[in-house]
């Protein structure tokens, strides 16, 4: 058989290890995932990232402590709403808005004692439970957001 005939038949993955074929679309042209359209998920990722930043200066014995404690923590906020986002029903993704609401609660207690112990400035510490604060408000938006939706109950 002539695959060429197929505009998808090129595969970047050998047939043995990979049954189906894709289309060879440049990256910016793929579809966005649902949770990419949602400003709360940005705005989670951008503190994750400062999370991380910020405890690579914790002192070495923390690295598997706390800073490893605060990493997942604020890894689990976006991951959990691109999760919830890609869930078919409502009440799903609502239950993984709610587990990212659990994690910034858990964020927040150790950026607390983070900044108890030394660890963080007076000014990220401050930076931090402003961003927590206006991620909490932006899921709670998102949480009534969903539920006027005529979605899947």
């Amino acid at each position: 058989m002539d695959l060429s005939l197929f505009p998808f038949s090129h595969s970047p993955f050998p047939i043995s290890l990979f049954p189906f074929t894709f289309p060879l679309l440049p990256i910016k042209d793929w579809p966005l995932r649902p949770h990419k359209k949602l400003e709360v998920w940005k705005n989670a990722m951008e503190l994750a990232k400062s999370i991380y930043k910020v405890t690579e200066l914790f002192p070495s014995s923390e690295q598997f402590g706390l800073a490893a404690q605060m990493r997942r923590a604020a890894v689990s906020i976006p991951s959990n709403l691109a999760e919830g986002a890609a869930r078919s029903w409502k009440k799903e993704f609502l239950q993984f808005i709610n587990i990212a609401q659990g994690s910034i609660s858990e964020l927040d207690t150790q950026i607390e004692l983070a900044k108890e112990l030394g660890f963080i400035s007076q000014k990220d510490y401050d930076s931090f439970l402003l961003r927590l604060t206006v991620l909490s408000k932006q899921l709670y938006g998102l949480t009534g957001k969903i539920r006027s939706k005529n979605m899947k109950a």
